[in-house]
């Protein structure tokens, strides 16, 4: 995250406190290289040993462990495609045979409390003020492939309007807009105990997508047919995570122009549904943006 944000960071001289006042900057290459030898390592570390305790997140599941590791490793190659695709697709490979999450049974979350010191923090923004809403550009597109996360994502507004409300960005007054006439973050998002997403399949899946359709698999070339079959996999996983998958709506939501597998805009199509997929992850839907320039804001 701190590279991705900044660039070149202190890293292997950073946290020594008093000892080292002045650490050295490495590039964004450099710390990039390092954590992939990192999280390789991380994986290969665990020895099958004693299961480990306290672990608030998958229970001491070192497969599940390893999984994320490989995931996390998968989806920052692919952030290298502008800039050193060699590398990427070498690490993307790497990562794809140890293994990776694929279902949304398996998305590594943060699963919050029904209770104070360990609650949501949508639920905890939500005591007090209620200006948060989901944002106009995003709804409208949503809106416009008429994709059913919809209820999902928000609420209708609590003045009786019967269609949801998106917020819009840049206004320098907003004095005018009741907090009651636009739509709120969807309710089971905002519980106490709702989960906070970290890195789900659907991620993972349009990352494969991609990379198929770059010609990142064993054999070097684009392959459309398994780029196809991600893209579709993970709109469906997506759903799952969310809550709102069936078959007819599936079926009915990926035949439609705009969502429907196209070659010619293969890329396009699958960083608009990244962008969909990652909603309340926008610092990761903002490196994918950055890296490919999707969706058109």
């Amino acid at each position: 995250h701190i590279t991705n944000r900044w660039g070149d960071i202190p890293y292997s001289e950073a946290l020594k406190q008093g000892e080292n006042l002045a650490p050295k900057f490495h590039t964004q290459q450099e710390v990039y290289n390092a954590l992939f030898t990192e999280l390789k390592e991380a994986a290969d570390q665990f020895d099958g040993g004693a299961t480990v305790k306290g672990d608030i997140f998958l229970n001491g599941n070192v497969a599940r462990w390893k999984k994320f590791a490989n995931s996390l490793r998968l989806i920052m190659a692919l952030r290298l495609s502008e800039v050193d695709a060699a590398k990427g697709k070498a690490e993307y490979l790497d990562a794809l045979a140890d293994g990776v999450i694929l279902e949304s049974t398996e998305d590594f979350k943060y699963t919050f409390l029904s209770e104070t010191a360990n609650q949501n923090q949508w639920y905890a923004r939500y005591l007090t003020r209620f200006d948060y809403a989901i944002s106009k550009p995003f709804l409208d597109y949503l809106q416009s492939v008429n994709d059913p996360r919809i209820p999902a994502f928000a609420d209708k507004p609590t003045d009786g309007n019967a269609n949801y409300v998106g917020m819009p960005y840049g206004l320098s007054n907003t004095s005018g807009i009741p907090n009651n006439s636009i739509s709120y973050i969807g309710t089971n998002l905002r519980k106490q105990n709702a989960p906070d997403y970290i890195l789900t399949a659907a991620h993972v899946l349009f990352t494969m997508a991609e990379a198929e359709k770059l010609g990142w698999n064993a054999g070097g070339a684009p392959d459309d047919a398994k780029a196809e079959e991600y893209y579709l996999e993970g709109i469906e996983q997506s759903m799952r995570q969310y809550g709102v998958y069936s078959d007819p709506a599936f079926t009915t939501y990926t035949g439609q122009v705009g969502v429907a597998y196209e070659a010619a805009n293969a890329v396009e199509l699958i960083s608009y549904q990244r962008w969909i997929a990652l909603y309340l992850n926008g610092f990761e839907a903002w490196n994918e943006w950055k890296r490919t320039g999707w969706p058109i804001l």
